[in-house]
């Protein structure tokens, strides 16, 4: 782990032992049988070289004659074994650098940052992108936090999970080794949701400690997880939001939700959700920087005690934070984002959480190919932990996948009637039963039942689609028919091809329509194709959408898509478009970074 890029073990007395804590690893069996074979020839190599070995009377060792056999099969064994240890990193016995880079194949750069991609997988182009945002990110971490990061940076980039967990032994999880100025991702567009928090791992290894440049007791050796962490949220807090680290922090606490501080800094970290406790720490270590400066934050990082640096205790710190959020005021829609998002139980809190993921896993992978499947493994799942009401609640869009519009509206409305069923939940229970009842051609019905899912929850998260399918429900068929078709699911095999067919043929018929603007453009843009969806975006901004959530979405794409393209004077025209929108501090926040990150343009005070 400590000298190689891999997350995973495999030796003579271990087995195979699977580095991390919040992903099932599925490792192929093929994996430890040729481990197992070749070691076994090394330790047939091993007692032919022992048998020529004797101790003499006299307490000493000395050579003596073996037979030609012994020698022979001693030489045999031998020469597998080095066979086997030569060929261990294409046999995923173990991965090296060189492996590693050999095996992905491409390599780019930009100032400080190389990326070595998945070459035949990847663009070079998605590559050079992602260079270029690292780049971005290292300069922004150098200017807010008044530090000089490493000067190299080494981003691994894989085509997707089964790639990285290929190479390096983890699917799901991203990863960052800061002591050898590595972090390993796998391609999820752009702006990449995670890279930013990776690369503040690395970045902060100019102050951190101990073998692994981190921050810890015991000189580094014992890792303090909420400082690790809490740093990276933010340098990087996420993006795509509504809410500031301060107000997530101020929504998890009256929400009963915020964990104590005594306990966030320490192995504690791991007795409360990722999501609580990514984010409180994350909005604490903004607190410290904010109200004690850059230098006390990086020193505490580096090791020295928090309560001397500040000339306070922590529970006097702790209090001194929460008067700080009492005047932080988050919006209800984040009130109930907060509700959905923090809700989660810790790792240690769940019944065999690694079993259950695996059964939810096959939920996800089979509800629109086997329908059947799913439910069983969604059973299954239950079974083990009857908590995990989603798996029930995701049942009836399979079944509508699977074309059973009536099982699909049948299935959610028995669970509209349990009491056990969260709103965000029902919400999309509700929106389950409209898409099959308009799938059915009642249009009537599904007005109501969207009608009813907005109702449901104040959650932004979703809510977008939803107000776009009562929207379209209201207009000429051909709008209807396209619509319908892209949000509530193809029916058959080739229904996206129809779905991207029929909006073609809106936008045709009216060119200069929002609403038809919009769709076209972000499906451009989540096809890659940035440079042929800015202009629609940016007509349809200019066309007065006929909704705030679609406005909303449509400024923050025109950005993306500006950055992505590398157009600056469009970023710009964005980002001050979003500014005169009204749009929450969060999202200004983010426009800001986009902008500074891609063309360095110097940095804006933030907004709490």
């Amino acid at each position: 782990f400590h000298r190689s890029p891999a997350v995973y073990l495999l030796r003579d007395f271990v087995g195979f032992f699977a580095g991390p804590l919040y992903e099932v690893v599925d490792f192929p069996i093929s994996r430890l049988l040729t481990y197992r074979i070749a070691a076994v020839f090394r330790w047939l190599a091993l007692l032919a070289a022992s048998a020529t070995l004797v101790r003499t009377t006299a307490g000493r060792l000395a050579l003596q004659r073996i037979s030609a056999a012994r020698a022979l099969w001693g030489v045999v064994a031998g020469a597998a074994a080095l066979a086997f240890f030569f060929a261990g990193p294409s046999l995923g016995h173990r991965t090296t650098a060189q492996s590693l880079r050999e095996g992905l194949g491409g390599n780019v750069s930009d100032g400080p940052c190389e990326v070595v991609y998945q070459r035949g997988a990847l663009p070079r182009e998605h590559a050079a992108l992602v260079a270029r945002e690292c780049a971005g990110h290292w300069r922004a971490f150098a200017e807010e936090w008044s530090f000089s990061p490493p000067e190299h940076v080494t981003v691994f980039l894989f085509a997707d999970e089964r790639s990285k967990k290929h190479f390096v032994g983890v699917g799901q999880t991203y990863v960052a080794k800061p002591w050898r100025r590595e972090v390993y991702v796998q391609n999820a567009g752009f702006p990449h949701p995670v890279l930013g928090h990776e690369l503040a791992h690395v970045a902060f290894a100019a102050v951190g400690r101990g073998p692994f440049a981190i921050a810890g007791r015991f000189g580094g050796s014992l890792p303090d997880p909420g400082r690790i962490e809490g740093f990276a949220v933010a340098a990087s807090p996420r993006a795509d939001t509504d809410a500031t680290l301060a107000e997530w922090a101020r929504a998890m606490s009256d929400l009963g939700r915020l964990p104590r501080l005594g306990a966030l800094f320490q192995l504690g970290f791991f007795g409360e959700s990722g999501a609580r406790s990514y984010a409180a720490s994350g909005a604490f270590v903004d607190f410290i920087r904010r109200t004690r400066g850059n230098s006390i934050a990086l020193r505490w990082y580096g090791g020295e005690d928090l309560e001397e640096l500040t000339g306070a205790s922590f529970e006097q710190l702790e209090r001194e934070w929460k008067v700080d959020l009492s005047h932080v005021t988050p919006a209800a829609e984040v009130l109930a984002d907060a509700a959905v998002r923090f809700s989660g139980k810790a790792v240690f809190e769940k019944r065999c959480p690694h079993a259950v993921e695996r059964e939810a896993d096959e939920v996800e992978s089979l509800c629109r190919l086997d329908f059947v499947g799913a439910e069983e493994a969604a059973q299954k799942a239950m079974k083990l932990d009857a908590s995990r009401v989603d798996l029930e609640v995701v049942l009836p869009s399979c079944a509508l996948a699977a074309g059973d519009a009536a099982g699909a509206s049948r299935r959610a409305g028995a669970l509209l009637e349990r009491s056990d069923v969260p709103p965000w939940s029902r919400r999309d229970l509700w929106v389950t039963r409209g898409d099959a009842a308009w799938r059915s051609g009642d249009v009537d019905a599904a007005r109501r039942r969207y009608t009813e899912a907005l109702g449901a929850s104040l959650a932004t998260a979703g809510r977008r689609p939803v107000e776009v399918k009562l929207w379209a429900l209201d207009q000429a068929v051909d709008v209807r028919d396209a619509v319908r078709e892209l949000l509530t699911g193809p029916e058959e095999k080739g229904g996206a091809g129809r779905a991207a067919f029929l909006l073609g043929a809106w936008l045709e018929r009216a060119p200069e329509d929002a609403m038809a603007l919009y769709l076209v453009g972000k499906n451009l843009l989540s096809e890659r194709m940035p440079r042929a969806a800015l202009p629609l975006l940016k007509r349809s901004v200019a066309a007065r959408l006929p909704l705030e959530s679609v406005k909303r979405e449509a400024l923050r794409s025109w950005l993306v898509a500006a950055c992505e393209s590398n157009q600056q004077e469009e970023a710009e025209a964005a980002r001050a478009a979003l500014v005169a929108s009204g749009a929450s501090a969060a999202r200004l926040n983010e426009a800001t970074e986009l902008v500074r990150r891609h063309f360095g343009v110097a940095a804006e005070t933030k907004s709490k």
